[in-house]
């Protein structure tokens, strides 16, 4: 892409740069990453003005082409699966990058059975292991929630709260009453094997 440094009024050149493309402006010493900026990381063709902002989120520029991304995390997912342990005793919800999603969520299917069915449909190379998954159960914790409420104001003020044994009381029965709603995680160091359809 285009960079250029920048110059004050008086034609003075300075050591910032900006990215003609965008006009994002980079600091002193990182005319490198107006040179980036706009383009695709990976193939460092340009980025098109659709795939410049994740879409996940808001925060920050995409690097990467979505489907340069999606074929490096493909790649970094085959070799994390590479290292990961062989388990043949799992029962339970799979992951799977890059497949789409099963009944559990994007790349989360609820065992190895429904990610293979699903892969009868899906186009591309068949992947013969997945992760297993660790659950994670939904919790309040109270010391978090103090902490966020009050960071912002003086440092002695956890001296000051009242009636903190109670609202722990009230968390716990809380999340006693919640135990049952679960998560999953995907587990790198494990994986399982897919069936293949016979």
């Amino acid at each position: 892409m285009n960079a250029i440094y920048l110059h004050l009024p008086d034609g003075t050149a300075t050591k910032w740069s900006m990215c003609t493309e965008c006009h994002t402006v980079a600091s002193p010493g990182n005319f490198d990453l107006s040179q980036k900026c706009c383009t695709c990381y990976d193939c460092g063709e340009p980025l098109p003005k659709d795939e410049r902002v994740p879409y996940a989120t808001a925060k920050g520029k995409s690097l990467y082409h979505r489907e340069c991304e999606r074929k490096r995390r493909m790649k970094h997912d085959a070799e994390v699966l590479e290292k990961a342990e062989l388990v043949t005793d799992y029962e339970g919800p799979v992951y799977l990058d890059g497949v789409g999603n099963g009944s559990f969520g994007e790349g989360f299917f609820s065992d190895v059975q429904e990610l293979s069915e699903h892969l009868d449909f899906h186009e591309g190379e068949r992947p013969l292991f997945a992760h297993c998954c660790t659950a994670r159960g939904f919790s309040i914790d109270l010391d978090s929630v103090l902490e966020n409420a009050t960071q912002e104001m003086y440092d002695d003020i956890a001296d000051d709260v009242d009636g903190v044994t109670e609202l722990q009381d009230a968390v716990d029965a809380f999340n006693k009453a919640n135990e049952s709603i679960k998560t999953w995680d995907p587990d790198y160091k494990r994986k399982v094997a897919i069936p293949v359809p016979v």
